[in-house]
């Protein structure tokens, strides 16, 4: 290699360290424990909800995972108070209401 040898780590703040120095970074969070599930369900709109629902009706558990912190998809996100009519059992709603319960 040209200009010297090159350091065992690749952590920018941890070059010119030998690795037996190498230190956690603390703005990392540790990972979580495992979760053991049957299905795993991307997105929590309302496909991923009734998926979910008919998932539990059979007895398989699932976890739900969707990049927003609430559910309701892109109903809740883009058109919180647009309203809904094509749910079945209630008339009208909005998004917001049919989402958080």
């Amino acid at each position: 290699m040209r200009g010297g040898s090159r350091p065992s780590t690749m952590s920018g703040r941890n070059i010119g360290r030998e690795a037996s120095a190498f230190e956690p970074d603390p703005n990392h969070a540790t990972p979580a424990a495992a979760i053991t599930t049957e299905a795993v369900i991307i997105g929590a709109g309302p496909c991923g909800l009734f998926q979910v629902f008919e998932l539990g009706l059979l007895g398989i558990s699932a976890q739900v995972v969707d990049s927003l912190r609430h559910p309701g998809g892109q109903c809740a996100e883009l058109y919180p108070d647009k309203p809904i009519y094509d749910i079945p059992a209630l008339p009208v709603c909005g998004a917001r209401n049919w989402s958080t319960g």
